[in-house]
């Protein structure tokens, strides 16, 4: 496993708990799920951003709202590739829905990695 690979995985993982723990937290003090699912997203998503510009693509000499800007992109079909992934699974394929959404993280997982290595963090 490359480097890069390794800290977008841990990356990830972090990501993912700071997400449900933030989310869980907001839930629990507000009570609004919608708020907190947004809130805990936003941070996870903040986290995966810095992350992968500090520490897995390590590309402090970019511009921050350039590469900022880009990651939202990637990330954006990121989630529609997957949403819909999941959909064709489930609806017209029969997948179980585990399996259905297993099958469009898996892409949304390559598209974000690809993504940030090749579009949002590439080296000019």
């Amino acid at each position: 496993m490359t480097l890069e690979i390794r800290n977008f995985v841990v990356v990830g993982v972090i990501s993912n708990l700071i997400n449900f723990l933030i989310f869980y937290f907001v839930y629990r003090l507000l009570g609004n799920l919608i708020f907190a699912t947004i809130i805990g997203y936003c941070m996870g998503l903040l986290f995966s951003y810095l992350g992968g510009f500090l520490w897995v693509f390590r590309k402090t000499n970019q511009k921050l709202i350039n590469s900022l800007t880009l990651f939202i992109i990637v990330y954006t079909l990121g989630g529609v590739g997957m949403s819909i992934i999941v959909l064709i699974c489930f609806e017209n394929l029969y997948f179980d829905h585990r399996v259905s959404w297993l099958i469009g993280a898996i892409f949304a997982t390559f598209n974000n990695f690809f993504g940030q290595k090749y579009i949002a963090f590439r080296t000019n």
